[in-house]
């Protein structure tokens, strides 16, 4: 009998280890489990940055989108791309598409034979031309000036001279004739009239609601002289402003309108505004990606300002 106590004694015990081998090697094998997802979700937000960067240089330059991208996906120690390309979703070459393809180890799971395991991402962003913008600085500019028209841009409209320095020049704006009498091209944003406090503060930060093509009151009198500080602190950062471009002002005085049709980036490097000179001097920009909303009526001018979504 004590012989046979024994044996049964042995084999208890041989059970009990092997049941520990399994729960030691499924809770290891939960443990990898566990890291392969955040692995995963790691290479996924590879993918995504990847395709955001390179879609700010499209429609314009795709082979800069590519490159671009792939820098993007090195900043961030991820894999060496499979593939990246652009393509023509809504538009010609407004798309870029990133495909990852990675291996990560297991480490406890090699209980179970599992060395490793595939892990892949795809991302897609779009450029696309806003139908909305956000955090506009209330300052207008004719669709005609010539720094707004160099030639044909990507979507096939009229695109800014990048860089080439100009003046807006705000003065006529205060003459009687096809422009508003008492206008110095300012927008009454809110509606309400608001003061000069408010302008600052638009100038200053921009906007802070979503602005979309379509008509908007004039704000009359000249308060060139009050945000001067706004326009300093712009000059000395180098920023771009965001600006409401124009293509005519309907009734006048105090009732004054201006049809808003699109948005432009400027960036300030000087100004004027002593006696009769309400002038701006700076240059615009193009391609630059802004806080918006893509349009989808195939409507909107293309003044260089860009909304970029990821699309899958």
């Amino acid at each position: 009998m004590r012989h046979s106590n024994r044996n049964e004694r042995g084999q208890v015990f041989a059970m009990t280890a092997i049941a520990m081998v399994a729960l030691v090697g499924l809770a290891a094998f939960v443990l990898d489990v566990g890291a392969w997802f955040r692995a995963d979700r790691e290479i996924q937000k590879v993918a995504d940055a990847a395709a955001l960067a390179g879609a700010q240089e499209l429609p314009d330059d795709p082979g800069g989108a590519i490159a671009l991208a792939k820098s993007y996906v090195t900043k961030n120690d991820g894999p060496t791309p499979t593939s990246v390309t652009v393509t023509s979703d809504k538009g010609t070459n407004d798309t870029i598409r990133v495909v990852l393809d990675d291996e990560t180890p297991g480490f406890l799971s090699n209980v179970f034979g599992i060395s490793a395991v595939d892990i892949g991402a795809k991302a897609a962003a779009r450029a696309a031309l806003p139908a909305k913008v956000r955090w506009i600085a209330p300052i207008v500019v004719n669709e005609k000036h010539p720094a707004l028209n160099c030639g044909t841009g990507a979507f096939g409209k009229p695109k800014p001279c990048e860089g080439l320095d100009t003046t807006l020049n705000y003065y006529n704006l205060s003459d009687k004739g096809p422009d508003a009498a008492g206008s110095f091209g300012f927008l009454d944003l809110t509606g309400e009239s608001s003061g000069t406090n408010d302008l600052k503060e638009q100038l200053e930060d921009g906007y802070d609601d979503y602005v979309s093509v379509g008509n908007f009151s004039a704000r009359t009198g000249n308060p060139f002289s009050a945000i001067t500080s706004e326009i300093d602190q712009h000059i000395n950062i180098g920023d771009e402003l965001l600006f409401p471009i124009y293509s005519r002002i309907i009734r006048s005085g105090t009732k004054a309108t201006y049809v808003i049709v699109g948005f432009a980036a400027f960036v300030i490097t000087g100004k004027d505004f002593s006696g009769k000179n309400e002038k701006l001097f700076g240059h615009f920009t193009g391609n630059v990606s802004w806080d918006s909303i893509e349009d989808d009526s195939g409507k909107a001018t293309d003044f260089g300002v860009r909304t970029i979504i990821l699309s899958e």
